[in-house]
């Protein structure tokens, strides 16, 4: 693995906090594409579990979701970046700047249970892996992706513990 440049901890959380602004303003922007994306193109994919645990017993819901929070959080992540971002992009040198938009390509087209929000993911990744590159440290891609999906797998797990609605 290459991208194992260290950058002081100010630089990076400053590095990561832009990153994930910009990933809040491309979810408002792209969302309407993705909506689009899913209606039109992507119709006919199986419909996404809608995540009810109602059935399963509190301390099993849980205990799943912090599962979760450690796998989808932070194990994946990681496992991500550290091939993507820490192996292919810097293996891809030779192409220059196309290097940063074909790795994310790459990564998006990975996500295939939900291809209808590739605008979204490619207007985050875009930014985040220039930036990866531009420091040649694989911890902004790290940061930036850990702490996402971290806050999405949060919100499900504020959401299990204040229990089904009603």
């Amino acid at each position: 693995m290459r991208y194992r440049d260290r950058i002081g901890a100010v630089r990076l959380a400053a590095i990561v906090a832009a990153l994930l602004l910009w990933a809040i303003a491309a979810l408002a922007i792209a969302s309407g594409a993705d909506a689009w994306l899913l209606e039109h193109v992507f119709h006919s994919y199986p419909a996404q579990p809608d995540n009810d645990t109602a059935g399963y017993a509190p301390r099993v819901r849980l205990i799943t979701r912090l599962a979760s929070l450690v796998v989808v959080g932070v194990l994946v992540p990681v496992a991500e970046e550290l091939y993507f971002r820490g192996y292919l992009l810097p293996g891809l040198a030779w192409m220059g700047l196309w290097a940063v938009p074909w790795t994310a390509v790459l990564s998006t087209v990975q996500h295939f249970h939900s291809a209808w929000q590739s605008a979204t993911r490619l207007l985050i990744l875009l930014p985040m892996v220039y930036a990866v590159q531009r420091t040649r440290s694989v911890a902004v891609g790290i940061g930036v992706h850990a702490t996402g999906n971290s806050v999405g797998e949060v919100q499900m797990l504020w959401e299990t513990m204040a229990g089904p609605p009603g």
